[in-house]
This record gives C-alpha cells, sequence and structure tokens, in this order.
C-alpha cells in the first residue's frame, strides 16, 4: 500500500494543474475504490484535498519566486479555479497571500 500511496503522490504532483483534477480521475487512473483511495491517502497522513492543496501550492511558490506573472496567472497555471481559491488556500498553507509572500519573499527563503 505505501508504494502505492507514493505513486498516488507522484501522479497528484504531475497532475496538480489540471483545474479538473478530482479524487473520481485518480480512482479511475488507478483502478481503486473511494475508500482505498482515502486509505492510502491517510496512509500518507493526509487527504486527497490537502495533498492536492499542497501541491498546487507548492508549485505557486515556485512560479512566484522565479516569474513575475500577475497572481490570477499563477493561480491558473497551478489548477486553481480563480486567484482568491488560490489565495485562500495559500494562506492556509503558508501563512500569508502569495502578494505577501512575492513581496517579502516567504518564509522559507532566506535573504
Amino acid at each position: 500500500p505505501h508504494v502505492l500511496a507514493e505513486r498516488l503522490d507522484v501522479f497528484l504532483d504531475a497532475n496538480a494543474s489540471d483545474p479538473n483534477l478530482t479524487l473520481k480521475v485518480v480512482m479511475q487512473a488507478f483502478s481503486i475504490s473511494k475508500s482505498y483511495a482515502c486509505r492510502l491517502f491517510a496512509d500518507l497522513g493526509t487527504t486527497f484535498t490537502e495533498q492536492l492543496m499542497q501541491h498546487r501550492v507548492t508549485k505557486a511558490k515556485r512560479l512566484l519566486d522565479s516569474t513575475d506573472e500577475p497572481v490570477y496567472v499563477i493561480a491558473e497555471l497551478c489548477g486553481f479555479r480563480n486567484a482568491r481559491r488560490m489565495a485562500e488556500a495559500f494562506q492556509r498553507v503558508v501563512g500569508m497571500s502569495p502578494t505577501q509572500y512575492r513581496q517579502n519573499g516567504g518564509p522559507d527563503r532566506t535573504e
């Protein structure tokens, strides 16, 4: 199960930019049931939604660090439905807005 859980995580990371990625899509891709998929994510210490959000926010952080694209463009590139959704997820995961992260250098970047 742990190998499959890791494969699920790799799949999520590779497909996180797809705004239509759902647990159902993952279940179909791996030919597993919803309960088994949820159990595999629990093995990773998370849920599908939390893990997907983590991958999307990680990608957003990379783009905020490496590009001057507006937040709404980055949101779209990362699979968020809109900039507001990205800002909410970003605030929850990082503790600041995407704009603050870009302006202040983010909490995990060194000066």
